[in-house]
């Protein structure tokens, strides 16, 4: 699997979404039914119903069920809007925004949505975030375009909600916020977004922006990502098992550099000692199930020592299936100090004075050293 931009992804998502958008009508595709439907609102709409003026208007612009006709549509979206309903509202802004039906207006069709806005219709919040994100037919201002498409994320206007992620994610319009974006790109994914659900994978898979990776959460996403119909979920899900051979053999690679720098510097007072440090793991305790090979803790451990006047040397010794490790510190002349820094019990418990440094190494602190369950 290849790594996919965020920039791209965020583009893709404002371009799909065209300033002016009118929500589908759910309709029979039987012409018979659609005629007698048509039939239906343009008579419920004469007699001054707002909903059949908003949704005959929505019809005529579509031009799918009947022949298109402007000023039919813009006809019935100024008789909604009169009546203060907020879609007609907004049909009427989208309206004067492209010149159909009505000459171009940008002043009176930003007027327009701001009133339809304030009658909570998210729609028209989030097309007026677009148009001042965009910037094409008012002056570009990416604050007002992030508080009005948050607006609409905040009344569950999907659209909106995943706009917002992007804008979090790259800092638009806002500071940027990868755990505010992951928030926000998990409540679309709930929601049916297949392109959130794709994108949280590639968070959690790859660790993008420094977010830990975590593959059971990726894989999570990826399979609502499925659910939701994406077909690249579902490629790279499968791809997350050579993203994880690809991590183990990172780390083998880099402990095999250990191993000849620093593996001489660790001496096993007999078969056992060596037998229960190199079959130790110690458990990270997180999500991805990821793990410490104790020896490769000893190896970044030697790496990290003094200077090189002064030599660092690990002791580990064994009674009676326990194991105790010390740390040892010479000169070229003496023994500078010897201090016991681990114990293995032989109930499997590790003992330590370096807790935290340890579990800091199952997150970068010491370098690529941790391994994942194949």
């Amino acid at each position: 699997m290849t790594s996919k931009s965020t920039n791209h992804f965020f583009a893709k998502v404002l371009i799909s979404m065209a300033i002016f958008i009118f929500t589908p009508i759910a309709m029979a595709q039987n012409n018979q039914r659609d005629i007698k439907h048509i039939k239906e609102l343009t008579v419920k709409a004469d007699q001054g119903d707002s909903d059949a003026q908003e949704k005959l208007s929505f019809i005529y612009f579509e031009g799918k069920l009947v022949k298109q006709n402007a000023d039919i549509a813009y006809h019935y979206a100024k008789k909604s809007s009169e009546q203060g309903n907020p879609m007609g509202i907004n049909y009427l802004a989208g309206f004067n925004l492209i010149g159909f039906g009505t000459p171009k207006s940008v002043p009176t069709a930003i007027e327009l949505f701001e009133r339809s806005a304030a009658l909570n219709n998210p729609k028209s919040s989030y097309d007026l975030g677009i148009i001042y994100y965009e910037g094409e037919d008012v002056e570009k201002n990416l604050t007002k375009a992030f508080e009005y498409i948050l607006k609409a994320a905040k009344m569950n206007y999907l659209p909106a909600i995943v706009a917002v992620a992007g804008f979090y994610w790259e800092g638009i319009g806002t500071r940027k916020d990868t755990q505010n974006s992951i928030k926000f790109y998990e409540k679309a994914a709930e929601l049916g977004d297949a392109e959130s659900s794709v994108q949280l994978g590639r968070i959690f898979s790859l660790g993008l922006e420094n977010i830990m990776i975590n593959f059971n959460e990726a894989k999570y996403w990826y399979k609502k990502g499925i659910e939701n119909g994406s077909k690249e979920a579902k490629t790279e899900l499968a791809a997350i098992p050579n993203i994880i051979k690809n991590s183990n053999t990172q780390t083998i690679a880099y402990i095999s550099k250990l191993k000849k720098a620093h593996g001489s510097k660790i001496t096993y007072s007999s078969s056992m000692a060596e037998k229960i440090v190199r079959e130790f793991n110690i458990d990270c305790k997180g999500l991805d199930g990821r793990y410490l090979p104790l020896e490769h803790v000893l190896l970044v451990q030697l790496a990290a020592g003094p200077a090189s006047d002064v030599q660092m040397m690990i002791k580990v010794d064994a009674i009676d299936g326990e194991a105790r490790i010390y740390e040892e510190f010479r000169s070229k002349e003496r023994l500078i100090g010897r201090s016991q820094t681990m114990e293995l019990n032989k109930w499997g418990e590790l003992k330590t004075r370096k807790q935290t440094a340890i579990m800091n190494s199952c997150f970068h602190g010491y370098g690529h050293i941790w391994l994942y369950p194949q």
